[in-house]
């Protein structure tokens, strides 16, 4: 059975998982069960590059093969554990995660940018009156950061019911958190 988060306290591992490739894999599996070729078609890649890293990452245990193809092993990957030992020489898992969102949000923002369908115009619109990028230092206690880190995460647990999918009311967002101190 599929677990509901996967923590990942192996460096080898989260740098797999924050490659920008690895990602859109994970993307396009979701929720889902799919096949090597309609993950290839989906993402519009080779075949040998998508075997590969499918093979890597059932190795490290983030996706797993089933008879009618491939899933996510987890609903959620954290690595948090690894964020203490992370520094300027070994930090390309992060700098995986960041790329991936910047590549999201570009992509994202072309598609608002071409708006040559009036119907589809509307939707995009409405849905991007919600989108936030935003950069905020805030003076908080030790506790009231952990606190904020799990209201969060409540929150979205609570959010995430599978079911939302199917409906129209529910959009898609991506929420790509990084919260960390400032040291001086």
């Amino acid at each position: 059975m599929k677990k509901k988060k996967m923590k990942i306290s192996d460096r080898k591992i989260m740098e797999l998982l924050g490659d920008p490739i690895s990602m859109d894999i994970i993307g396009v599996l979701e929720d889902e069960t799919l096949t090597l070729d309609f993950i290839v078609k989906k993402l519009n890649e080779k075949k040998s590059l998508i075997k590969n890293y499918i093979q890597e990452m059932e190795k490290a245990g983030i996706v797993e093969k089933t008879e009618n193809g491939y899933r996510t092993s987890a609903d959620s990957f954290e690595g948090k554990e690894l964020i203490r030992s992370t520094n300027e020489k070994n930090a390309d898992w992060i700098r995986g995660f960041i790329n991936h969102m910047e590549n999201s949000l570009i992509n994202n923002l072309d598609k608002l940018d071409q708006k040559e369908d009036l119907s589809k115009k509307e939707k995009i619109e409405k849905f991007y009156e919600n989108i936030r990028i935003s950069y905020s230092g805030v003076y908080l206690t030790e506790k009231e950061a952990e606190e904020l880190n799990e209201l969060i995460s409540d929150f979205l647990d609570d959010k995430d019911d599978k079911q939302r999918k199917k409906k129209d009311e529910y959009n898609k967002y991506f929420l790509y958190n990084f919260f960390f101190p400032e040291i001086d």
